[in-house]
């Protein structure tokens, strides 16, 4: 799986580590009914531990790759804002652009990882944008100034 996630984004992942999570659950149940209790529970304790941490590894992946698509979709959306004319109409578009993509990446976070505080990387994440987006426009007022 963690090389699957390296490779592509899984808009799954969520689910499909609930499902991996529940079915070794399960699968261990079936296979530990003969033993004591007391150990049964313990271990069943470890095993999901450990399940978790991993899927949460994994998770961290999946977070870069949102991450880096975003991103991507981001500049790209600078890209076309460079055609526009107007400063105004340019910073209007470039502050929608950023408020859809911290959206979507917010909503893939929920959906397509278990990371334990969305808000937090939504926010990591924003000062990202920001920054590009300061870095545009920095160099868009440099070039308008240059022309004056």
């Amino acid at each position: 799986m963690r090389s699957q996630i390296q490779e592509e984004f899984d808009p799954n992942l969520k689910s499909n580590f609930s499902n991996i999570l529940n079915k070794s659950i399960k699968l261990y149940e079936v296979n530990t009914d003969q033993y004591d209790e007391e150990i049964v529970r313990h271990k069943k304790t470890e095993l999901e531990l450990d399940l978790v941490r991993n899927f949460k590894d994994v998770s961290l992946i999946q977070e870069k790759k949102i991450s880096d698509i975003e991103l991507e979709k981001f500049k790209d959306a600078l890209d076309k804002a460079r055609s526009i004319d107007d400063f105004a109409k340019m910073a209007h578009y470039c502050k929608e652009k950023k408020a859809d993509i911290l959206e979507r990446f917010e909503n893939q976070l929920n959906v397509a990882t278990m990371v334990d505080d969305v808000a937090k990387s939504r926010g990591l994440f924003a000062e990202k944008i920001t920054q590009i987006m300061k870095d545009f426009f920095a160099t868009r007022l440099n070039s308008l100034l240059k022309s004056i």
